[in-house]
């Protein structure tokens, strides 16, 4: 193989020796072959000049093609800045084709191949080059590169802001939630109740069904033993009686049967009458059972009925904030409510000793509570 320099392999730089035994006919090929070798020299060192002035042409032409495109390109966008995602591809095709070229390079090196190959490889590695300058100029030319340290510092700043503005977004969502979570719990605490207050009415209905009951019952078995205690009373006036008709028919009566007779009378008497004094007391506390509900019944119409009042002449109350004395916005919320009834001098007047109400009712709340004729 041939050693590679900037200009082609020359044959038959050297005067030929030849040996001295040669003939005259071999002395005429000899000629013959070193005419023909220094004709190939010289066409291969023609067409190598003429295939470096091509290739010198050509990448003039296109270096001068692409200085006028990015004299052309700058005239026209001259604010026209690369950004990053710009700038980072420009970097990835450099290394890209910095890795070709020494690819290519360690190729030559190796000097194992033919002379249009290394040729090849010589001008692909040239193009490459002249490539990866072209590539280099347009990052070094280019205004945002300059900057580039305070792209990369907006891009920064703008992902912190970024994930302020989702920690902000974040917590306020946390935030929300919670207090749905809070109001969540508040209206099952106050279904809870309402659901309680229902189920303590139903059970205080059964209840007090169930004592109209045995009051019911209690109150004849009460009259039951009042009938007993009658019907004794008929039993020892009617023996008394009977006594008195033996007596005067002249008969006579054994003192051990009326004996007997009035302590069997006695002992029902005193029975019936436990009986009666305790069904007694069962039915007063029954009916003072009976009239607790019926008057906490009472006093719940009439405080609803109040309430209705209230609501008529007033509207609904406000609800009163939690904690107001801690909290200056419930404070400044309270007193924003009162100052809305304050006026000036001139347009107020004095509170009315009383209730002043119109004629015509205002509302349907006030006219569910007005008297019908």
């Amino acid at each position: 193989m041939y050693g590679h320099n900037n200009t082609f392999p020359q044959y038959g730089n050297e005067a030929a020796q030849y040996p001295g035994a040669f003939t005259d006919q071999s002395w005429q090929h000899m000629h013959n072959y070193d005419q023909m070798k220094n004709q190939l020299n010289q066409t291969l060192v023609e067409a190598w000049n003429l295939r470096q002035q091509n290739t010198e042409f050509i990448n003039n032409f296109i270096n001068d093609n692409c200085q006028n495109s990015l004299t052309i390109e700058k005239k026209n966008n001259t604010k026209k800045r690369l950004g990053i995602a710009d700038t980072k591809a420009l970097i990835i095709t450099i290394k890209k084709l910095n890795l070709q070229l020494n690819d290519n390079t360690e190729k030559l090196k190796l000097n194992n191949s033919t002379d249009e190959e290394w040729l090849n490889d010589f001008n692909n590695c040239q193009q490459l080059k002249n490539n990866i300058e072209l590539l280099l100029n347009k990052l070094t030319d280019n205004e945002k590169i300059c900057s580039f340290k305070k792209l990369l510092e907006q891009r920064k700043n703008k992902r912190i802001r970024e994930k302020k503005l989702r920690e902000k977004l974040k917590k306020k969502k946390d935030i929300n939630n919670e207090i749905k979570l809070r109001l969540n719990e508040k209206a099952d605490n106050w279904i809870r109740e309402k659901q309680d207050e229902i189920n303590r009415e139903k059970q205080n209905e059964l209840l007090k069904k169930e004592a109209d009951i045995v009051l019911s019952e209690v109150r004849g078995k009460r009259g039951d033993a009042k009938k007993y205690l009658g019907i004794l009373r008929e039993l020892k006036n009617l023996r008394k009686v009977m006594v008195a008709n033996a007596r005067a028919r002249g008969e006579k009566q054994s003192a051990a049967a009326d004996q007997t007779f009035e302590n069997i009378i006695e002992q029902l008497s005193k029975h019936w009458t436990q009986l009666e004094r305790e069904y007694s007391i069962e039915e007063q506390g029954l009916k003072l059972m009976l009239q607790t509900d019926n008057e906490k019944i009472i006093a719940k119409q009439k405080k609803n009925t109040f309430d209705d009042w209230e609501i008529a002449l007033f509207g609904k109350p406000l609800p009163l904030p939690e904690n107001v004395e801690k909290n200056l916005n419930n404070i400044f919320m309270t007193r924003c409510a009162w100052d809305k009834f304050i006026y000036n001098d001139n347009d107020s007047s004095r509170i009315p000793l009383g209730w002043i109400m119109p004629d015509p009712p205002t509302s349907a709340a006030w006219q569910k509570c007005l008297k019908k004729n």
